[in-house]
């Protein structure tokens, strides 16, 4: 991996857990299937950033404060092919998706095959009207706090199922 795609991974406001997560994934992916050709694109957005994205009719994208990117917790991949230009195989973002989630972690199926986020039960909108007071970098702490309670709970009621 590039140490772009590193560096993105390692962006403070991102949610470490996931981008760990999406390292492992990528690492994976790029040593069985890629040969190196699997890249990050894009990690964290601002919310001007994401504003950027929904004002582009060519864009898919969701409303600023409304995206996972806001809060460090999504990435989007693309795929070069084998003459280093953008991969528009349909098969090879499928095969990336049944990787990423092998590792915990979602996709958008069919709207967004380079999309990836974090696993939650959290209703985003939701959380974000409920903390609305908050400035942008306090949301994302606690969204961020949210989702390591959200995992812990998982984690203790796996231990008692497994027990």
């Amino acid at each position: 991996m590039t140490n772009k795609i590193i560096k993105d991974l390692d962006d403070p406001r991102m949610y470490k857990p996931f981008a760990s997560e999406v390292k492992k994934a990528l690492t994976y992916a790029n040593k069985y299937y890629f040969a190196g050709r699997l890249r990050v694109a894009e990690t964290y957005r601002t919310p001007q950033r994401q504003a950027e994205l929904y004002a582009d009719p060519k864009v898919y994208a969701a409303k600023a404060g409304q995206s996972f990117h806001n809060f460090g917790c999504a990435c989007d991949i693309f795929i070069l092919d084998h003459y280093g230009k953008y991969s528009n195989n349909v098969e090879d973002y499928r095969v990336t998706t049944e990787i990423f989630s092998r590792f915990g972690l979602n996709y958008l199926r069919n709207s967004d095959l380079a999309h990836i986020e974090v696993p939650t039960t959290m209703n985003l909108k939701d959380v974000v009207n409920a903390y609305m007071a908050l400035d942008h970098e306090d949301l994302v702490k606690q969204i961020h706090c949210l989702l390591d309670r959200e995992r812990a709970s998982y984690n203790e009621f796996m231990r008692e199922y497994d027990a």
